[in-house]
């Protein structure tokens, strides 16, 4: 319950942040830095960056955390199209020394992912909602995504 409520403050917090980075990020690409804190101790960061693109938007950052799960993002990178309908989702990490990666594409059949981790490499075929907002655990420049369509909601 207590970390629930925790997680809680902390998107909402994420939410609001990026908000009011990505009103002002519409044609120039936009560089923030999400500390990341849980009970008052710094853990890590991540560094994003939303960028306009001629195919629409992207979203890339790395970062890294400490603590008791210690988690490096070598590479995020999440392409939406122009009307935030996503397109791809590539992503590089290191959990506890374990090397996973991920690349997902997105089409008429739902996202088709192939993950490996280690020597383990497993693809997979998911049905999607248009529009979907790509929010993989512990990649909380991902949220931007989220903000951008909040942002330009009516």
């Amino acid at each position: 319950m207590m970390r629930s409520r925790t997680l809680r403050h902390l998107i909402a917090a994420l939410l609001a942040t990026t908000t009011i980075a990505t009103g002002r990020a519409q044609d120039v690409p936009t560089e923030v830095t999400f500390n990341i804190s849980v009970r008052g101790q710094r853990l890590g960061q991540e560094i994003v960056t939303l960028a306009r693109t001629a195919d629409g938007w992207l979203i890339s950052s790395t970062g890294r955390q400490a603590g008791p799960a210690e988690f490096t993002i070598d590479k995020f990178e999440a392409a939406y199209g122009p009307d935030w309908q996503p397109k791809s989702l590539q992503l590089e990490a290191t959990r506890q020394g374990q090397v996973t990666s991920l690349s997902t594409t997105f089409g008429s059949a739902g996202a088709v992912n192939v993950m490996a981790t280690g020597a383990d490499r497993r693809t997979s075929t998911v049905p999607v909602s248009p529009r979907t907002v790509m929010l993989p655990n512990d990649f909380f420049g991902a949220y931007e995504a989220l903000a951008a369509r909040l942002a330009g909601a009516t």
